[in-house]
């Protein structure tokens, strides 16, 4: 049980890092889990309900269409981000990680290059979600649905998109985690269909996951409102690079 706990906690907290998930399948191979997929698959789930959880507010929003613009922004990247990822998934099932994991060492330069963009450029990382226009919630949506190749993570691509766009940081970072919410469920609805079975270890470690993903958003939040978003952004760059490196050195 020890082991379902620890990668609960894992998960809740590289969910919202530009860190791939395929590290986590990575880690719970070597605790010798008998099913990984499906335990990452259940795992994403209660990040899931972490994210309803902390945005309840904006989703209540979106149900009672108070907010029109956040409407529109989520259910145009969703359909976008389900129309791109799932011929991917189909196509690269079965893909080597590095493909993707090479696709993760981009985006790090790509975050460390929005750190610079920021730090030249007033105007930049100032936009509200009032000003995004359906051509660039598609363009997060194609991002998103990308990021279903092994190893490229999905924070990193949509927050280093939704910067570059010109989104005020903190912006950026809460639409990330709520556009992750649909498509995630719609992806635990998919693999459930293909009868995909869960343990009772399982219960400790998605309770754990969702805990420990209310906390480290929180962390997350708390953090880009308090420093210069240049750093943040080379932050993020150095975890996404360092996870590049770490697998293909260390062959994991």
């Amino acid at each position: 049980m020890l082991d379902y706990l620890l990668l609960g906690v894992l998960q809740g907290v590289f969910e919202w890092l530009p860190v791939s998930s395929e590290g986590i399948l990575t880690l719970v191979s070597m605790f010798s889990i008998q099913n990984p997929i499906d335990l990452a698959i259940f795992l994403h789930l209660g990040t899931t309900l972490s994210a309803i959880f902390y945005f309840r507010n904006e989703l209540w929003d979106i149900l009672t269409l108070r907010n029109k613009k956040l409407l529109m922004f989520v259910v145009i990247s969703t359909i976008v981000s389900l129309v791109i990822a799932f011929p991917i998934y189909l196509f690269l099932s079965g893909i080597s990680a590095y493909y993707g994991l090479f696709l993760l060492l981009v985006i790090g330069i790509a975050l460390f290059v929005t750190g610079i963009v920021l730090k030249r450029s007033e105007e930049r990382g100032k936009k509200s979600i009032d000003e995004l226009t359906r051509k660039e919630a598609a363009i997060v949506g194609i991002l998103q649905g990308i990021a279903v190749i092994p190893g490229l993570s999905r924070s990193a691509t949509t927050i280093t998109g939704l910067l570059l766009l010109g989104v005020e940081q903190e912006t950026a970072l809460k639409l990330s985690f709520i556009m992750s919410i649909p498509v995630v469920i719609a992806a635990n609805v998919f693999f459930a269909l293909k009868g995909v079975t869960f343990e009772l270890g399982y219960l400790l470690a998605l309770l754990t996951s969702f805990v420990v993903g209310i906390l480290s958003m929180h962390v997350l939040i708390t953090f880009s409102r308090k420093v210069d978003f240049t750093l943040f952004c080379w932050i993020l760059g150095a975890l996404a690079t360092a996870t590049f490196l770490f697998v293909v050195f260390f062959n994991v």
